[in-house]
């Protein structure tokens, strides 16, 4: 079966598992939370200058938001989720990674509704007003004619790299001027933007290492000073030392959660696609590798939001697992 094949079946599938998902709800007592990156412009074209995958336009976040209120789940924050959730209830958890400025265009959503977020940051672009790397492979690989998958594979050949040697391998070939951010949409939060964020109601900061690096195959060295340089720099930049984390691209081992834990953090954030059961994950040392869903361009946003809700019987979420792990295998 070639690969259009195989995703015509994918859609029906996860098509049937929505139907479902309509009928039967799943049980109460647990917590989605849902990873996001990037807010696009509210034209319906792409945007050349960031990853198309990683960005959701203002009316595609209404559409997500507004299907879990509708569903009768209560959206929370870490400081709810930290204190413990009452029992009884479905709840549901907003975050976005990196610091994308645009992450400012969400707020007065948030405040429509009255939903708490956190936005996880990588303190070197900040302090450097640094493009993304994944976004410069986006751009310069498109500028030469690339098409999407090469541009995956790429990004996911690179990812195996330290980002020093990401940043020197990029450099090299595009020249350093590549990192230099072109608008609003892909540069990352000024310090002073951050310290002005972190004093919204419905907002709150966490850590996203230094420099967004993968941290499974680090050492606890390695480790412990890409999160403790990136506390400081928080803590400079907002006044407030941060006790939320989420691993970059989803990477952690036990050495991570131990790094973690001994610096105080209380909750940890990863992109295993699954639901937290309050009972089993969102307590002791599990509350440093809780589950978070991560939406695919491809597929219909009702869809992919019926089938987290039904994660475990889930097609589109199931091959997701079954791609990451074949990752990681290499």
């Amino acid at each position: 079966m070639n690969n259009g094949a195989k995703k015509i079946v994918l859609v029906g599938l996860s098509n049937a598992v929505a139907r479902l998902a309509s009928q039967l709800e799943p049980g109460r007592d647990h917590l989605l939370s849902l990873a996001f990156h990037s807010v696009a412009g509210e034209s319906s074209e792409k945007d050349s200058s960031v990853l198309p995958a990683l960005a959701l336009r203002p009316d595609n976040y209404r559409t997500i938001l507004e299907h879990f209120l509708e569903k009768k789940y209560t959206f929370v924050s870490s400081g709810d989720i930290c204190s413990g959730l009452p029992r009884g209830r479905r709840y549901a958890h907003v975050t976005f990674d990196d610091g994308y400025y645009n992450n400012v265009d969400i707020l007065s959503l948030l405040e429509e509704y009255d939903i708490p977020a956190e936005i996880f940051v990588t303190t070197s672009n900040i302090r450097k007003n640094q493009k993304y790397w994944w976004d410069v492979v986006y751009v310069q690989m498109r500028r030469v004619g690339k098409n999407d998958s090469e541009i995956a594979d790429m990004i996911a050949n690179l990812k195996r790299l330290s980002y020093q040697k990401i940043e020197e391998h990029l450099s090299q070939i595009f020249g350093k001027n590549a990192f230099v951010p072109v608008s609003d949409q892909d540069r990352p939060l000024t310090p002073s933007e951050l310290r002005s964020l972190a004093k919204e109601r419905l907002i709150s900061i966490g850590n996203h290492t230094r420099d967004h690096m993968l941290l499974a195959g680090c050492s606890a060295q390695v480790v412990e000073e890409q999160i403790t340089t990136a506390q400081e720099e928080i803590k400079e930049m907002t006044g407030k030392m941060p006790v939320i984390f989420a691993y970059p691209n989803g990477s952690y081992s036990d050495t991570v959660i131990q790094v973690l834990d001994q610096l105080g953090f209380e909750l940890g954030f990863s992109s295993d696609l699954r639901v937290n059961h309050l009972s089993r994950d969102v307590e002791g040392k599990n509350r440093l590798a809780l589950g978070r869903f991560s939406f695919f361009s491809t597929f219909d946003l009702l869809t992919q939001c019926a089938n987290f809700r039904l994660a475990s019987i889930s097609p589109i979420v199931l091959a997701k697992r079954a791609q990451r792990a074949f990752a990681r295998s290499y």
